[in-house]
């Protein structure tokens, strides 16, 4: 799944109405979608507005509609949009991801299993820390 905020959502639908769009683009069945439907809600905490207009929803309930989707449809590789999760919080990284992507200036610094990325990335932001001491 490649995660674009607002795309294949229609402003004009309900959440709910929404959530069944989404999952048949995705390709998934009715059945699929339907047990999946109350997960989809509770993770991206939108219970209560499951029968409110889309358009009606801020910009940050539309991103946590948009990342609940693409998460719990298991899809076998999911891309996110730099807009949507690119972080310095190493505990929210460790917690939320299995494989990071280092990035430095486009460049691949490294990538693997979340812990020893997060470890180099640790090592060597206390290396620069140091040096600025230094200077």
């Amino acid at each position: 799944a490649l995660l674009e905020l607002g795309s294949g959502f229609d402003g004009d639908l309900t959440l709910k109405e929404n959530i069944y769009l989404r999952g048949a683009m995705l390709g998934y069945t009715k059945e699929f979608v339907t047990e999946k439907y109350k997960s989809i809600l509770e993770y991206s905490e939108l219970t209560e507005f499951e029968n409110r207009a889309f358009k009606q929803l801020s910009s940050g309930m539309k991103s946590r509609l948009a990342f609940a989707l693409s998460c719990l449809m298991e899809p076998e590789i999911l891309i996110l949009d730099e807009a949507l999760f690119v972080s310095h919080s190493l505990p929210q990284v460790r917690r939320l991801c299995n494989k990071v992507l280092w990035l430095d200036k486009g460049k691949q610094i490294a990538f693997g299993d979340v812990n020893t990325v997060c470890d180099k990335y640790e090592r060597y932001i206390q290396t620069v820390t140091n040096m600025q001491k230094i200077q």
